[in-house]
C-alpha cells in the first residue's frame, strides 16, 4: 500500500502470498502486506499468517505509522541467510536492538516467539507471543475464506474492545465468549470463534503392532489427523 492517504484494513486475512524475485529468491519484501507510505495506517482485527517473502517481513512491512490492534501475525517466512525478521521487517536494514515496529493499538500476536531480538524486532511493544493454532483457509458455511482459530488458541477471548468491528470477516457478531468462561471478549485476528463455529482439530495414533497376516505376521503404525469446522 502506497500513497499518501490515510487508509485501514479490517477483518482481512492474508495467507499463502508470496514476495519473492523470481531471478534471486533471496530479495522481496511483505509477503502478505507492504507499507509504502508514511501516512497513518490501521490495521484492525487482521489474520496475517503462513505468507512468504524472499527476503525481510514474509507477513508484513512497514513502520510506526502503522497501528495494529488485534491483528495476529503468525508463521510467516523470508529466504534470508540470517533466519530473522521472519514475519516483520521495517525494511530499514541492519539495527542491534530494534524497537517494535509498529505502532500499539492492543490486542495483538506473534507466532513463533522471538527469544533473540538482535536485528529481530517485536511486531509491537505488548504483543503477545503465544501459538494461535490456526487453522487452513478454509469456508466455514458462508463462501467467505477465513483460517480459523482452533480450540486452545491463544488468539481467543485475547484482544481489546477499542476500535474492534461488530462483526467478523464472515458477519459473525462481536464478541464472543469462545472460551467459554463467562466473559465474552474480542477475538485477536479476522475470525470470532463462536459456540456456532467450534473448530477442532483431532489426531488419531496408533503405535506399531504386530497382528497376523496369512501366517505371517505385520508391523504397521495408522495416523490420522482431521480438522473440523461449521
Amino acid at each position: 500500500m502506497g500513497g499518501t492517504a490515510t487508509g485501514s484494513i479490517t477483518n482481512s486475512t492474508f495467507w499463502q502470498n508470496q514476495a519473492i524475485n523470481p531471478t534471486n529468491t533471496q530479495d522481496g519484501l511483505g509477503g502478505g502486506l507492504l507499507f509504502a507510505t508514511t501516512s497513518p495506517q490501521q490495521v484492525t482485527n487482521v489474520t496475517i499468517a503462513s505468507n512468504q517473502a524472499g527476503g525481510e517481513g514474509g507477513g508484513i512491512v512497514g513502520r510506526s505509522n502503522v497501528t495494529l490492534t488485534n491483528t495476529i501475525v503468525a508463521n510467516n517466512t523470508g529466504n534470508n541467510p540470517f533466519g530473522n525478521k521472519q514475519n516483520a521487517s521495517d525494511g530499514q536494514g541492519f539495527n542491534a536492538s530494534p524497537p517494535p515496529i509498529f505502532g500499539d493499538g492492543g490486542g495483538n500476536l506473534q507466532w513463533p516467539a522471538i527469544t533473540n531480538n538482535f536485528n529481530d524486532p517485536n511486531i509491537t511493544a505488548t504483543v503477545v507471543q503465544a501459538d494461535p493454532r490456526l487453522g487452513t483457509l478454509t469456508d466455514t458455511g458462508n463462501g467467505v475464506l477465513v483460517v480459523p482459530l482452533l480450540e486452545g488458541s491463544a488468539a481467543i477471548d485475547a484482544g481489546v474492545s477499542t476500535g474492534a468491528p461488530a462483526t467478523d470477516q464472515r458477519g459473525q457478531a462481536r464478541p464472543v465468549d469462545g472460551d467459554g468462561n463467562g466473559s465474552a471478549i474480542v477475538d485477536m485476528g479476522a475470525f470470532e470463534l463462536s459456540g456456532e463455529s467450534v473448530v477442532t482439530e483431532i489426531a488419531l495414533t496408533i503405535a506399531p503392532s504386530s497382528f497376523s497376516e496369512n501366517g505371517g505376521t505385520a508391523t504397521g503404525t495408522l495416523t490420522r489427523n482431521t480438522s473440523s469446522g461449521s
